[in-house]
């Protein structure tokens, strides 16, 4: 990473390192979570290992370090900027056997397939096809996936029938991919007032007009206690990922400014990547016909603490509420479960679905199961 000082390089932070007009096209991801991934990766001495997303050239060298020199590690990116960069870098540093091309990662690198490792720095909405064609059967693949609007680093394993089957699965937040296939991210305006936004996963191909969320916003709401206390831990690592693959219509509203004050959206949580200091809240619901119902805190005053009791809010009536409650109930019956405790499995557009958790997607369903966890 030259031209930047040693104290910041080894900060546990991202490091953006290429703009272009004003939007971060590169970066050094915080080393805390190149070591989670690597981990989940699991590579050994003599493996051959596909990176897609070169940035700086940081990662391929730590995958040059583990696989030795019998093994070989390509990395791939989509901008020419970058790839020439990171050779640069590489080669500079002693890492010179690290092949570094240019292409769209959605498509591999089929020239030095098959791979017994792939190992993904971007954000992406789905697992592309052309890397299990490329990877060995019981190899392993890496990558931060968006599951619904929530990102997770997951690692699957190819079995002997082709299938990906997760191994490991962990909090992660990547730059979103940028090749052929990008993570779709709609994210849509609210009303006529700034601050009031609209999240949908890009699996619901038809969402009503804004307008009619608006109108039902305005509605006086009635709040519904749900009797259950959490923390804030408990929802991000395992409440969240439930309502969301059991839930087709959930969606989420971010709300800044003004608004956050007097606007409709509840409180609940804060948007983790705005500064200390804005007037900004996070939450997410269930949207459906003439109905509406979001996540609340019972005690509002008190928005910083760890944890708290769970409110729903329902706008239009109590039915889609009532269903969305049943699903948090759900939960709490399987024993809370964490993300730690889920699989996912890939299926084809075909394959037979075995739980009522999916989450849909253009290579095919993912499907999720919950292990109750042990007591």
């Amino acid at each position: 990473m030259p031209n930047i000082d040693l104290d910041v390089v080894y900060r546990d932070t991202n490091i953006p390192t290429r703009l272009d007009d004003g939007e971060i096209v590169s970066s050094s991801s915080q080393p805390a979570i190149m070591a989670i991934m690597l981990s989940q990766l699991a590579a050994r001495a003599g493996d051959h290992v596909l990176e897609v997303g070169a940035g700086t050239g940081y990662n391929a060298a730590l995958l040059a370090e583990i696989v030795g020199e019998h093994g070989q590690v390509t990395t791939i990116d989509l901008d020419a900027e970058t790839v020439r960069s990171a050779r640069a870098a590489l080669n500079d540093a002693g890492y010179g056997r690290v092949r570094a091309e240019q292409m769209d990662g959605v498509a591999g690198f089929p020239e030095c397939a098959p791979y017994d490792r792939i190992m993904a720095t971007v954000g992406l909405g789905d697992i592309p096809q052309a890397w299990c064609e490329q990877l060995k059967p019981g190899g392993s693949v890496v990558l931060p996936l968006s599951l619904r609007g929530i990102m997770k680093a997951v690692a699957f394993r190819k079995d002997a029938r082709g299938r990906l089957i997760s191994t490991s699965i962990k909090p992660a937040s990547f730059m979103p991919f940028r090749g052929a296939n990008p993570l779709s991210l709609r994210e849509i305006r609210v009303g006529p007032e700034l601050g009031l936004f609209a999240w949908f996963p890009p699996d619901r191909q038809t969402v009503p007009p804004t307008s009619e969320l608006y109108r039902l916003l305005q509605l006086d709401p009635v709040d519904i206690p749900t009797g259950i206390a959490l923390t804030r831990a408990e929802f991000h690592r395992g409440l969240h990922l439930w309502m969301v693959a059991h839930q087709p219509a959930v969606f989420a509203l971010h709300v800044e400014g003004m608004l956050a004050e007097l606007g409709p959206v509840p409180k609940f949580l804060r948007n983790q990547w705005a500064w200390a200091g804005a007037r900004d809240r996070l939450t997410s619901g269930v949207w459906t016909g003439d109905e509406v119902a979001l996540l609340a805190r019972a005690d509002e005053l008190r928005e910083d603490q760890e944890d708290f009791e769970l409110v729903v809010r329902a706008f239009g009536g109590r039915r889609v509420a009532d269903h969305l409650i049943s699903c948090i109930e759900g939960w709490r019956r399987a024993g809370s479960p964490a993300d730690e405790h889920v699989q996912l499995r890939l299926l084809a557009r075909k394959g037979a679905v075995r739980s009522q958790a999916t989450i849909p997607m253009p290579s095919g369903t993912l499907e999720l199961t919950w292990h109750r966890p042990l007591t």
